[in-house]
């Protein structure tokens, strides 16, 4: 069972502090607590309003030493004021910058300037300054300045049902310009699995929707933030019901007209990774093709290859996935694993890996591509050197996104950009490898 309880201030008296815990059996989503260390008693503060999510943040007056406002996660972000000043201030802002987000950063000691962030899902943020006192709002920089606002594409919230009748939150991207009708999809499972996505500025599905696509960012059992049973429910799950949680997705959009069947692809990056081999593996039919990022298509060697400094956690890892110290756990994370369902796998593959990922070994990559190659299959490798659980230079990043949007518009349909800077084109020459050179050691 997932439960948590942490601190999060003290209360202005010091004898009590403000702790956010879901734990006991009469709670599912987290809630905001007063606790007392001396008599171990709880006094409720707040839980969500509306009753769907786990509670979120709150942010606190250095001055007065309480609570400005309480937020949640739900579809997008919920703001509930404590302070009527700050929430005047607030939709002050909100006014000024319609159509953004806005969230109250830092302050001077005297809480009279404040840093202010804005963002939407076709701005990856802005950064003001904000007084108080005159309430003038003065813009200071923006992080990403040559991102072309005006021609991003809008992030929608969407529900739908899973195999099981579970309602399953997610968010849909859709390309500007064109009818949202019979597109090529990406689906983009979120990695962790213990995570989860949100409303917000996507580059992925910014990229993605841009060359044409629809892109469908699926939450699915595991994922955090709605609650325990949500989470629970994900509980040896890999691969199967978990699966169906992104596969319904595809079946939605289908239904809904706005996905063509015949031109799904999926691709994501750690759990996303998995995911998308056990897409291939598990859901044949559904998929035309996919891009595996540092994704474990083992399961049992990844769970012997945990890091050290993870080993703390090999407990979780056996509750939530499956315990290899037991004949049924053991049972349950071979059928769960890709690489032994390899043979079903009929659309082609594209494997990126870091090679020194220390959470996702490049065996797990190696393995796969292995297993394809050796039944003479299409499958396409990236291996960097430099890099671990995820790329991190740009020169990297870029030479994987240049071979990924080549290998989608070759399966898929969508556009891509031929040409490259000089330095992309040498470093994806470096860091492609071919499938055949590839030896499987432990």
């Amino acid at each position: 069972v997932f439960e948590q309880a942490y601190p999060v201030a003290f209360q202005k008296d010091n004898k009590r502090f403000y702790m956010v815990t879901n734990k006991g059996d009469d709670r599912d989503l987290s809630q905001l607590v007063l606790f007392d260390p001396i008599t171990l008693k709880e006094e409720l503060v707040e839980s969500d309003p509306m009753n769907r999510v786990d509670f979120g943040d709150a942010v606190f007056s250095d001055v007065s030493r309480e609570i400005v406002y309480t937020s949640y996660e739900d579809d997008k972000e919920r703001v509930y004021f404590k302070d009527k000043s700050y929430e005047a201030d607030y939709h002050l802002i909100k006014k000024e910058l319609p159509g953004s987000e806005i969230y109250f950063a830092r302050s001077t000691a005297d809480e009279r300037h404040w840093i202010i962030g804005a963002y939407s899902d076709v701005d990856p943020g802005t950064t003001y300054l904000f007084d108080r006192k005159t309430k003038k709002l003065t813009y200071q920089y923006k992080p990403r300045p040559n991102i072309p606002v005006k021609d991003m594409a809008p992030m929608t919230a969407i529900r739908y049902k899973s195999s099981d009748g579970l309602e399953i939150p997610a968010y849909l991207t859709l390309p500007k310009g064109v009818a949202a009708k019979n597109l090529p999809l990406i689906v983009m499972p979120h990695g962790g699995p213990w995570a989860r996505d949100s409303w917000g500025f996507n580059s992925y599905a910014q990229f993605l929707a841009n060359r044409g696509y629809a892109v469908l960012a699926p939450n699915f059992r595991a994922s955090t933030g709605f609650g325990k049973k949500f989470i629970n429910a994900g509980n040896n799950e890999w691969g199967q019901k978990m699966q169906d949680d992104i596969t319904w997705g595809v079946k939605h959009l289908v239904d809904l007209g706005i996905a063509d069947p015949k031109k799904i692809g999926i691709m994501g990056g750690s759990y996303g990774g998995y995911a998308t081999l056990a897409g291939l593996a598990f859901t044949p039919d559904v998929y035309a093709c996919g891009v595996s990022i540092v994704g474990p298509s083992n399961l049992i060697t990844l769970l012997n290859s945990i890091p050290p400094y993870w080993e703390s956690i090999r407990k979780v890892f056996h509750l939530r996935m499956g315990d290899p110290g037991t004949p049924q756990g053991l049972a349950q994370l071979e059928k769960q694993s890709p690489l032994n369902s390899a043979t079903n796998i009929k659309a082609p593959l594209l494997v990126v890996q870091g090679a020194n990922d220390p959470r996702v070994n490049k065996f797990e990559s190696d393995q796969i591509v292995v297993a394809l190659r050796d039944r003479g299959f299409a499958v396409e490798y990236i291996v960097a050197p430099d890099e671990g659980h995820g790329f991190a230079r740009p020169v990297n990043n870029m030479a994987m996104l240049a071979a990924a949007e080549k290998f989608l518009a070759r399966h898929l349909g969508g556009r891509y950009q031929e040409s490259m800077k000089p330095e992309v084109a040498t470093r994806l020459g470096e860091i492609t490898v071919d499938p055949a050179s590839v030896e499987l050691k432990k």
